[in-house]
């Protein structure tokens, strides 16, 4: 399970053109943490929600997945604070054959456990 970032402050609210800034930031930072393979980094909304959140899904080494979702975390709030983030674990990050991300087919696959780690309370998804 995941454990999401905490909430954020209106003080923290970002324009569209520096939330493209740092969300390559944080793609960038996401890509140097030692035990991730890759990264997709994707802004969503949930349905019957409403809410707008930033999803980075990130494989990792099972050994060091741990860590890896504590970095991200931190980096996410760190470079992103005026979003809500969740960081999901996945096995592999869906491309087409000319190389570009598959983000719909990676969040419509994740919705579930995004759902599921979003409404569970804090002390069980840690």
């Amino acid at each position: 399970m995941t454990t999401p970032v905490p909430p954020h402050t209106s003080d923290d609210q970002l324009d569209e053109a520096d939330l493209g800034t740092r969300l390559l930031s944080l793609e960038r930072a996401l890509t140097e943490l030692p035990a991730a393979r890759q990264t997709a980094v994707l802004i969503g909304e949930l349905p019957d929600h409403g809410d707008v959140l930033l999803v980075a899904f990130v494989p990792a080494d099972a050994e060091r997945e741990e860590s890896t979702q504590r970095a991200a975390r931190a980096a996410c709030a760190r470079l992103v604070p005026a979003l809500p983030a969740l960081v999901i674990p996945v096995d592999d990050i869906p491309y087409t054959l000319d190389g570009e991300l598959r983000g719909q087919q990676l969040f419509d696959e994740m919705l579930p456990q995004i759902a599921r780690d979003l409404l569970l309370p804090k002390e069980m998804s840690a």
